[in-house]
């Protein structure tokens, strides 16, 4: 099936095309890049930071899932995705002109295409609010169908307990949502696939859009399949030659680095190498994409021109006469035989401004706490006393632990909505007396007291950590509760324990409210997905999940005068990354290897540390 699609005229025909055409086509891509930095960048800031990320509300989960739902939370994910959109369809739009010009024997030219097209964003942007609209429809019933097969299996206990004992309904969800998943994609591709032909007959005259679609659906009965091959083919190719690329150039790059690293101290040597790495791969990058683009786009001009009959359904397009090709000359014409040093020696000054700052002087890190999150699962039965017990002796600074309250108000120390997944118990928390929840056997272990393996009171495990190691209490919510703050404030109140504890939530109005109850105590959003600026809250310390850790993130943060944690984070590398980035603590399931991690970073010389750098710059954590 490859080989006879690398055969296929189409394939090669819009190969050979793209090699002929690059100048003009590589014009009109970098033009189209300008115009959006110029237009669409401060369009989308404008839309999003005055709206949204400016304003000085900040939506934390819950929030912001109900946010999103909401009427105008659509609006504005329909406008960012139709923005993003458009970039791709202006794209498309000129090189389809340009490919145009050259079947119809005309001069291809990126400037005049631009005067041709920028009139037409309005009705481009249009089109793009269309395919959005219809992209987001054709969603409704794969998250109806997905939603069902959740309610079917996995509600009858809490989520964490099917993620980590994998019952034999878990296999019942994956297996369905797969089959649904793949009855949708195979749909919902071939409308797509029979769709495509409607960008090119709208820009081709056929208008409005609904009569292009029409069209369009029409006239590719026969040769959707042939359509679907040949797109499948190019799309490989290109994400093919992109991990090729990357995989390449980091191999290169990192013997590179590291043989600089051991031949000589001078840091300026290697943080020019690595600048030199950074621009190149976004060099290389650019040049396979805009190559992947441009096939692609030439594939759905030669099926819209060879494959149908749609071109001849309206007027031909209107000569554009025979133009120069000064425009595209200018730009590709610069780079000669005799400039190619100059070039390569911008690479490696714009490497060094980009990186430089980044790398030098590569500071050894600052105090990074440890977090035993749970109490350190990895040592003993999560939230139990005896895993307190252990992450003290491992060293950790602090023992993360999860606090709910009972129907008879009881504050009890477990992280799920009920006990199946560490006791095999179905019982809410929320919804059970203490008596049914105390005693429940977390584990088992020779030689341990029954009572430090079994679910715990939250004064329990604040008397045992007293004056032994701070407690971060967690409060956690499943669905309102209107006393648990206020508990959990008298209880450690009444210990006389406020200067041993902090308070965390993932609720935003918890955590207001806890500012409100103990402003004396430090308290903690611990956000996994917000909109705003989470250190606009009133805390002390945000917790943040590693994927949304940026460094502009820990700057604002530590300019606030607030602490970063960095969560769940259970081997090297994604520890490495955190500390690299600057945070103030490691929450951890491991206690033992984050002491160890520490411990070694804190003895890296100034190159290992430069080669942190470089790794965390090629490597982001994920």
């Amino acid at each position: 099936m490859i080989g006879r699609t690398l055969r296929d005229d189409a394939f090669n025909s819009a190969r050979r095309r793209v090699v002929l055409l690059w100048k003009p086509m590589a014009t009109w891509t970098v033009l189209v890049w300008v115009l959006l930095v110029a237009t669409l960048a401060p369009l989308t800031s404008a839309l999003l930071g005055r709206q949204v990320l400016g304003s000085e509300q900040v939506w934390g989960n819950e929030e912001l899932l109900r946010w999103l739902i909401s009427p105008v939370g659509l609006f504005y994910a329909l406008m960012t995705g139709s923005i993003a959109l458009t970039a791709a369809v202006v794209r498309f739009a000129g090189l389809f002109r340009i490919v145009t010009d050259h079947i119809e024997g005309r001069t291809p030219s990126a400037t005049q295409t631009l005067k041709e097209l920028v009139p037409q964003i309005p009705a481009l942007f249009r089109v793009t609010v269309f395919t959005v609209t219809a992209a987001g429809v054709l969603l409704v019933p794969l998250a109806l169908a997905l939603f069902g097969v959740y309610g079917l299996f996995l509600t009858e206990y809490d989520i964490n307990y099917y993620l980590e004992s994998r019952p034999r309904e878990i296999a019942y969800a994956v297996v369905s949502a797969g089959l649904i998943g793949l009855v949708w994609a195979v749909a919902a591709g071939r409308l797509a696939i029979r769709s495509v032909p409607a960008l090119p007959a709208y820009l081709d005259g056929h208008r409005p859009l609904t009569v292009a679609i029409r069209r369009g659906w029409e006239r590719t009965r026969d040769s959707a399949g042939r359509m679907i091959r040949v797109f499948s083919l190019s799309l490989g190719l290109w994400l093919i030659a992109r991990a090729v690329a990357a995989s390449t150039s980091f191999y290169l790059a990192q013997t590179a680095v590291e043989a600089l690293a051991a031949a000589t101290d001078s840091l300026t040597l290697i943080i020019l190498a690595t600048g030199a790495y950074t621009v190149g791969t976004l060099a290389l990058d650019a040049v396979i994409s805009f190559a992947g683009f441009s096939l692609l786009s030439t594939v759905l001009v030669k099926f819209y021109y060879e494959d149908t009959d749609l071109h001849e359904k309206v007027p031909k397009l209107p000569g554009l006469g025979a133009l120069s090709m000064r425009a595209a000359r200018a730009v590709v014409g610069w780079v000669g035989r005799g400039r190619v040093a100059i070039l390569a020696a911008l690479i490696l000054f714009v490497g060094l401004l980009a990186t430089g700052a980044f790398i030098n002087p590569a500071p050894p890190p600052g105090p990074v706490e440890v977090i035993a999150h749970r109490a350190g699962p990895s040592l003993a039965p999560e939230n139990s006393l005896l895993a307190l017990d252990r992450a003290i002796d491992a060293g950790a600074d602090w023992v993360e632990i999860d606090v709910q309250r009972t129907v008879d108000s009881v504050l009890v120390v477990v992280h799920d909505a009920d006990l199946m997944r560490v006791a095999g118990s179905s019982q809410r928390i929320q919804g059970a007396r203490s008596e049914s929840i105390l005693g429940q056997t977390l584990g088992t272990e020779a030689g341990v007291a029954p009572e430090d393996l079994q679910v715990a009171l939250l004064s329990d495990f604040l008397d045992r950590a007293r004056g032994r190691v701070q407690v971060m209490i967690e409060l956690k919510y499943y669905g309102r509760d209107p006393l648990l703050a206020r508990l959990v404030v008298d209880e450690v109140r009444r210990l006389g324990m406020e200067d041993q504890v902090a308070f965390m939530s993932l609720d935003v109005g918890a955590v207001r409210e806890l500012a409100d109850l103990a402003p004396e105590t430090p308290r903690g959003y611990l956000s996994a997905a917000s909109v705003g600026s989470v250190t606009r809250l009133p805390v002390d310390f945000v917790a943040v999940a590693l994927p949304r850790l940026t460094p502009a993130l820990v700057r604002t943060a530590h300019a606030s005068g607030q602490r970063v944690y960095a969560w769940t984070l259970n081997d090297p590398g994604t520890m490495v990354s955190a500390v690299d980035l600057g945070v103030d603590g490691i929450i951890t399931d491991d206690p033992v290897l984050a002491r160890r991690v520490l411990g070694e970073l804190a003895a890296l010389s100034p190159a290992g540390r430069v080669m942190l750098r470089f790794r965390n710059l090629v490597d982001a954590p994920e």
